[in-house]
């Protein structure tokens, strides 16, 4: 008789250790990085919330920047550039 072994390739979920970032108490006068992860629509919906952003909340300043493929990280020197210049980032994904 033969045995067959069966593997589970399931594990259990990392806990979070990177806690949430603190929130600013508003927007205005801030400059918010909008990331684009390059797929279709992703830049037309960026357009509308900066265009929504910037109405609500005075003196407001974009960056935007543009991930290559769709499925990778963003490189590191586009992270490394919205850190140095925006207070809050926007990373949005579409299609």
């Amino acid at each position: 008789m033969s045995t067959i072994l069966v593997l589970d390739p399931t594990v259990d979920p990392a806990p979070d250790i990177i806690p949430l970032a603190p929130r600013p108490e508003t927007l205005s006068g801030l400059c918010a990085g909008l990331l684009d992860n390059g797929k279709p629509g992703v830049a037309r919906f960026l357009d509308h919330l900066e265009r929504l952003l910037a109405e609500h909340h005075q003196g407001m300043r974009f960056v935007r920047a543009r991930k290559l493929n769709a499925s990778r990280p963003a490189p590191p020197a586009t992270l490394d550039q919205l850190v140095a210049d925006c207070d809050v980032v926007v990373s949005a994904v579409g299609d």
